[in-house]
């Protein structure tokens, strides 16, 4: 998930399914840890994750708060995993855990969109010649035609290309202006 928010940066709706995805994450843990024991005491493992949450939300280290999930300075994720543990015995958080579920999904249906679907900059390609000829222009060969917002180059009496302005190399071809010789070197 780490790699597709650094990928998709810019985009407000990964970054939500990452939060999103991380409390899916929190919630199929807590799941697993209720599931694993009918004895399991879900009041105090409610009552742990609150605790440790008020004692990361009082130190000073900041850093390594951010990197557990469960003690994010978010109280409605928090209250999410609340109610899921206190509820999971009787199961009415269901659909909770459906919404994680399906936001899971939208995050792989984004990543495979992602990987298929990559907005790029289109290329008009060259039309290819049927000759590998190159045209050497000289000032024997060829002349440009000023036509007032840019240039014409034309290479033994033939169109060759436009330009807006006349680069070093083409300083000593010819250049005319309607009929008017301008200047030769």
């Amino acid at each position: 998930m780490e790699i597709v928010c650094r990928i998709h940066w810019w985009n407000p709706f990964v970054q939500y399914l990452k939060k999103e995805f991380a409390l899916f994450l929190e919630l199929s843990n807590d799941f697993s840890l209720i599931q694993s024991d009918q004895k399991f005491n879900t009041t105090n493992y409610a009552d742990l994750i609150v605790k440790t949450a008020k004692k990361i939300q009082t130190a000073k280290h900041i850093v390594p708060s951010r990197l557990m999930n469960f003690a994010i300075n978010n109280q409605p994720i928090l209250t999410t995993r609340i109610n899921f543990i206190l509820n999971s015995r009787e199961s009415i958080q269901h659909k909770k855990y459906s919404h994680s579920i399906l936001c899971c999904c939208f995050v792989c249906i984004a990543v495979l969109l992602s990987v298929f679907f990559v907005p790029e900059a289109s290329f008009r390609e060259l039309e290819k010649t049927e000759t590998n000829d190159a045209v050497q222009i000289t000032e024997n060969n060829s002349y440009i035609l000023d036509n007032g917002n840019g240039y014409s180059i034309y290479v033994g009496g033939e169109h060759f290309a436009d330009i807006d302005s006349i680069p070093d190399e083409l300083q000593s071809v010819p250049i005319y202006k309607k009929g008017k010789h301008i200047h030769e070197k």
